[in-house]
């Protein structure tokens, strides 16, 4: 139970180290009161798209911005889960959470203009 990270190259303006590693640490430490509020309405609309996935029969979820991870909790473990990250920094925290609620994630770091790693029709 571990997430996987591969490459995609970020255009240069999205580069900016401090300001990421920042923003990485504030999403992981900042935002667990706002998603404790959002459990109920995020707990039903993911219920919802439960019961879609359930009756597919190979699941899998595409995540553009998964940031640190926190819908990870509502998927089950019978999903694929693939994750397009741009901060690099997100990923440590990301890989922290899959492993907290068991699941297994295929990380790809890059934008969504460059998704060319990601499978067709997942």
């Amino acid at each position: 139970s571990t997430a996987r990270a591969s490459q995609l190259s970020a255009p240069p303006q999205l580069k900016n180290s401090a300001l990421d590693r920042l923003f990485a640490e504030a999403m992981h430490t900042g935002m667990k009161d706002y998603e404790e509020r959002l459990l109920d309405i995020k707990s039903e609309l993911f219920t919802a798209a439960r019961g879609y996935l359930d009756s597919l029969p190979a699941p899998q979820v595409l995540e553009v911005g998964i940031g640190v991870g926190p819908n990870l909790r509502f998927l089950g473990s019978d999903v694929k889960i693939f994750g397009l990250e741009p901060n690099k920094y997100m990923i440590p925290y990301l890989e922290e959470e899959a492993a907290r609620v068991g699941l297994d994630v295929q990380v790809v770091h890059g934008v969504a203009e460059s998704m060319t790693t990601i499978p067709s029709e997942s």
